[in-house]
């Protein structure tokens, strides 16, 4: 099992689950037909507070369900912590009754830790909804005292951990794995480090820095939050494995890259292509400045 981000191709099978009355009435959800559903996945892809992705089983690339996680501004703690609702549905009943519900909740919660700064999820559960209420309790999820809401739901919630110790490590980890790429960022980090800088270094490693409409996008500096060597490694290796999977004769029929004027783009470019080069992959790289409609116009034609 694992979780693949919602895209268009989910939209068919997802329109079918949104039409089965027992699936509505168990997530207490709307009808939605197909375009609907199509809408909704566009909303996701462009959304900075909602985050949703289809559950797969990964021997038969089937469909399993759907988890989401919704920070909302009127969820805004006192504190300044942000919280978000975790939305659950295993829609197919043949995977209902096999412990998939915990793997899930507790690979969503992981996500939540690393990649946003939300400091509490919540679940809501209708009452009467057993199986997701014992599924709760079981993973020692709080439930509130006053917990029921007017809608007959019962409210878990779960505080997000993210101490000191745990961006130390990934400080730590970048450190070396940067050492090489790009020194000045490890050493960067090294200083923080020493003299204990707890803010900087929570900008840096409280979060990841994730895909919007135009790609990765973020400040010039250390940190899995930002824009750096060390990043623009990682996502290309994991773009180069997923077109490897996706695209038949992919390595034979390679990849073009390009770059404009901005700062540090030909530097990303070249780290890029050595990585879909180590992979066995043809590489087409430009060899000067070229805006984006052209790339998208020599691949075309």
């Amino acid at each position: 099992m694992y979780l693949e981000q919602f895209a268009l191709r989910h939209c068919d099978k997802y329109s079918q689950w949104m039409q089965d009355p027992e699936l509505l009435e168990l997530t207490k959800s709307d009808p939605m037909d197909f375009t609907q559903v199509v809408q909704l996945q566009k909303d996701m892809e462009v959304s900075e507070s909602a985050w949703m992705s289809i559950v797969m089983c990964r021997t038969t690339n089937q469909m399993i369900g759907d988890v989401g996680i919704y920070a909302h501004e009127f969820l805004a703690e006192e504190d300044g912590d942000c919280v978000a609702e975790i939305n659950l549905m295993i829609a197919e009943k043949s995977w209902r009754g096999k412990g998939l519900g915990k793997q899930i909740v507790e690979l969503a919660t992981d996500w939540a830790i690393s990649n946003t700064l939300i400091g509490r999820l919540v679940a809501k559960i209708d009452q009467e909804n057993h199986c997701s209420l014992r599924l709760f309790e079981k993973l020692g999820w709080s439930r509130r005292s006053q917990s029921e809401t007017e809608w007959g739901e019962v409210i878990f919630e779960k505080p997000l951990k993210r101490d000191n110790m745990m961006i130390s490590e990934k400080a730590k980890e970048f450190i070396q794995w940067s050492r090489i790429l790009y020194p000045k960022d490890a050493s960067l980090v090294e200083a923080l480090l020493t003299s204990n800088d707890e803010t900087r270094l929570k900008q840096m490693f409280g979060k990841r820095i994730a895909f919007g409409t135009a790609g990765l996008r973020g400040l010039m500096a250390p940190g899995y939050a930002n824009m750096n060597d060390l990043v623009i490694l990682q996502a290309s290796q994991g773009l180069c494995t997923y077109a490897l999977d996706q695209i038949p004769k992919f390595k034979e029929k390679g990849i073009l890259i390009g770059f404009d004027a901005r700062h540090n783009s030909s530097r990303f470019a070249y780290i890029t292509a050595h990585v879909f080069l180590s992979r066995g992959v043809k590489v087409f790289l430009c060899s000067s400045i070229c805006g984006t409609p052209l790339v998208v116009r020599v691949i075309r034609f």
